[in-house]
């Protein structure tokens, strides 16, 4: 199990003082980078959710959309939209930065509340390479956005064609109600039938 690192410090700006929560670890997405949308740039992921696409600028890093999408699961994109909405946080170096008005003293109660959310993002954020396949797998099939549903299941025949677990979405995808989905589904089951 991934270890993360929590520090929570004071910032003195002029005369404003500022709360860091910082959450790091070795493992948290370090070829990922969100924040709130500021323009189009360079290697920007789309999920496939319009309304996270929307409001995220998500950037990987080049041969690395497979495990992010992996990691973006619809609960990790709803409390990344909060937070980044809410508070702005960013995901930079495997960092998870969030930065508040007021001393550690003046936060209390809400900065230990929102130090835990960090805490749960940084967690849904670490994937180990042999998970890759059953988080695309489960966001192939529970997803409530189609078309999250639809690159998932596409990044997995990419990724993993042939195996037990892209021919155990592609199944599962047959009687999704997307039309879309069903036939990325039915080409996996074939290309499992074919390499048996």
């Amino acid at each position: 199990m991934e270890t993360l690192e929590l520090d929570i410090s004071e910032v003195q700006v002029a005369d404003r003082t500022f709360t860091r929560i910082v959450v790091g670890g070795e493992d948290l997405a370090p070829h990922l980078a969100f924040g709130a949308v500021r323009g189009l740039t360079h290697h920007r992921l789309e999920t496939g959710d319009v309304r996270f696409d929307g409001t995220i600028e998500l950037k990987v890093a080049p041969g690395q959309q497979v495990i992010a999408l992996a990691l973006l699961s619809g609960a990790t994109r709803r409390r990344i939209s909060a937070l980044v909405r809410e508070h702005g946080l960013t995901l930079q170096d495997g960092r998870l930065c969030l930065e508040l008005r007021g001393s550690i003293a003046e936060l209390g109660v809400e900065l230990t509340a929102l130090a835990a959310r960090c805490l749960e993002i940084g967690r849904s954020l670490v994937l180990r390479r042999a998970d890759v396949a059953f988080a695309l797998a489960a966001n192939a099939r529970a997803d409530s956005h189609a078309e999250v549903r639809l690159k998932n299941l596409e990044a997995l025949g990419a990724a993993f064609r042939g195996t037990p677990m892209a021919r155990g979405a592609g199944a599962a995808a047959l009687s999704d109600a997307d039309a879309r989905v069903r036939d990325v589904g039915a080409a996996l089951t074939r290309a499992f039938a074919q390499s048996a």
